[in-house]
């Protein structure tokens, strides 16, 4: 009777360091798993803050791109109102000259 009994004793040993052995490689595993997690992880946030550091550096390339086109509109509207005050200076002196022309041809005339 000892030996069966030893025997199912034995038996049931050898069942339980199999089951151990088995969540010991399932716990093996969960830790490489949460490691490999954890890495993926810290890469992502490491992404994350280059993104965050590109759209922050672009927006403010963008920002001063907007200055330098403002200052070049505001530069072209100056020059554009300075060269319709020339094309008026000119028209007036043309009409000046027009009118001197006429009253020298009258006077010739006379």
């Amino acid at each position: 009777e000892k030996t069966v009994e030893n025997k199912k004793l034995g038996e049931e040993v050898k069942m339980l360091e199999t089951r151990i052995a088995a969540l010991t490689k399932q716990d093996e595993d969960h830790v490489s798993q949460r490691k490999e997690h954890e890495q993926e992880q810290a890469q992502l946030e490491l992404q994350l803050e280059d993104a965050r550091a590109k759209i922050e550096f672009y927006e403010s390339v963008m920002a001063e791109k907007e200055e330098c086109l403002e200052a070049a509109l505001k530069t072209c509207s100056a020059s554009q109102e300075a060269l319709k005050e020339n094309a008026r200076a000119s028209r007036m002196e043309c009409q000046e000259l027009r009118d001197q022309l006429q009253m020298a041809a009258r006077e010739l005339e006379a």
